[in-house]
């Protein structure tokens, strides 16, 4: 088994509840922010409750879209537009 396999294993072993196919990657999270990927890593080194909720699988990094979206909740700052078109 390579060390690859190991540690995947081991992630899973750790998060058994969750489902491994809904998490997104850093490309997807900048697509569904609508901002840079520049903004999404400048947010994962960040410290205490600025840093952006992630899942690092060796030299990737993964999102959970339910912790994202609690992340965002908890930003706000009690300030939410949505914008619709119509």
């Amino acid at each position: 088994m390579s060390a690859n396999s190991e540690n995947l294993n081991r992630i899973v072993a750790v998060l058994p509840d969750r489902d491994l196919d809904a998490l997104l990657t850093v490309d997807e999270l900048a697509g569904l922010l609508k901002v840079p990927k520049s903004w999404i890593y400048e947010h994962t080194r960040k410290r205490g409750t600025e840093k952006l909720p992630h899942i690092k699988l060796g030299k990737y990094i993964r999102f959970e879209e339910h912790a994202v979206h609690e992340y965002l909740r908890q930003h706000t700052n009690g300030y939410c537009r949505i914008r619709r078109d119509a």
